[in-house]
């Protein structure tokens, strides 16, 4: 008789989670986020902008009661920090003005916090940035290196593409490209987050696929998050 020893390989796989992603400017532009129902459409967790800008204890107004009530309806927590860093130095200093705000704050953060680096509001061009590849890494890197708690860099896809070397980083990555109305009205109407398969682009931690997600009678932004999962093979 011959026995045949099985092997046991282990695979590691991906759920994909919903998320939301809210700051004072939900309660200022759309209206105040509703966190109770973000739980009942399934959201596994909610990303808070916990601050902003190179001026040390520039808080999100709303940081504190968000991620309380988030907290309150069952939700995991991370958070971010809208940067204005034109230099590495002025990363560094982002970096424990942020710190110092999330640990004033008595909360524990679930999840990363995210450095949020872009530029939407055109400070940064206003302010005759160096849009170099190379220099905004080192900005990035800078960030990275002088924060204490897990973090990762927040951008749009093209600004991966085209500023941020984020294999060189090695941190984890939220990525952000908004798809269009008729696939987001479908992952609404129908709650499967599978729907994006092939468009997520370069992956990472999560993706930020809408802003233009219906919560109640106003939108947020929506977010996939990639859990691994172990399976036997």
């Amino acid at each position: 008789m011959v026995f045949i020893k099985r092997v046991m390989v282990m695979i590691t796989k991906y759920v994909k989670e919903l998320g939301f992603d809210v700051s004072e400017m939900n309660c200022n532009s759309y209206g105040d986020p509703d966190f109770k129902l973000m739980k009942q459409l399934g959201a596994t967790f909610v990303i808070v902008r916990s601050s902003f800008g190179k001026t040390y204890g520039q808080a999100d107004s709303k940081f504190i009661e968000y991620v309380a009530r988030a907290k309150d309806a069952g939700l995991l927590v991370g958070a971010y920090h809208y940067s204005y860093a034109l230099s590495p130095r002025d990363a560094i200093l982002e970096a424990e003005s942020c710190m110092d705000i999330i640990e004033r704050s008595g909360y524990q953060i679930d999840l990363p916090i995210w450095f949020d680096m872009e530029d939407a509001d055109g400070y940064k061009s206003r302010h005759s940035f160096c849009f170099s590849r190379h220099y905004i890494t080192d900005i990035c890197k800078s960030w990275l290196d002088n924060f204490k708690y897990h973090s990762g860099v927040y951008a749009s896809l093209s600004w991966f593409d085209s500023y941020i070397e984020w294999r060189r980083l090695g941190c984890s990555v939220w990525n952000a490209r908004f798809l269009s109305n008729s696939i987001v009205n479908r992952i609404v109407s129908t709650g499967d987050l599978n729907l994006l398969d092939g468009e997520d682009d370069i992956g990472g931690y999560m993706f930020q696929f809408t802003d233009s997600y219906p919560l109640g009678d106003h939108v947020v932004d929506a977010n996939i998050r990639y859990v691994p999962i172990t399976v036997d093979e």
